[in-house]
């Protein structure tokens, strides 16, 4: 049995586990599940630290996320031009949904 060092479960399988180099030897590592949100968040800090001002912070929860509201805009599945004026901003935290946001 594999331990995850991010959310702390044990009774993982070695295929849950995302394969590292001593997962084996230590019987500890990261859970997939885990995996994939680590490397989504540190994808959106490294976008944030080349460009702060298109990246707010959520002071309650502690996510990075950016200061448009992304989607389709047209209200159907086709490609429209990326335009700013129909783009809107966000007033607060997609994943808490507080108002608590600040700028990165």
């Amino acid at each position: 049995m594999y331990n995850c060092r991010s959310c702390l479960r044990t009774q993982f399988t070695a295929e849950e586990m995302k394969k590292e180099k001593y997962l084996h030897s230590k019987k500890r590592g990261i859970c997939k599940a885990c995996a994939t949100e680590y490397e989504r968040n540190q994808r959106l800090l490294r976008l944030a630290n080349k460009k702060p001002s298109d990246y707010l912070n959520c002071g309650d929860c502690d996510r990075t996320f950016s200061n448009r509201n992304t989607g389709n805009f047209s209200g159907n599945n086709q490609y429209i031009k990326w335009d700013v004026n129909k783009v809107k901003l966000r007033v607060g935290c997609p994943f808490c949904k507080s108002d608590n946001i600040n700028k990165f």
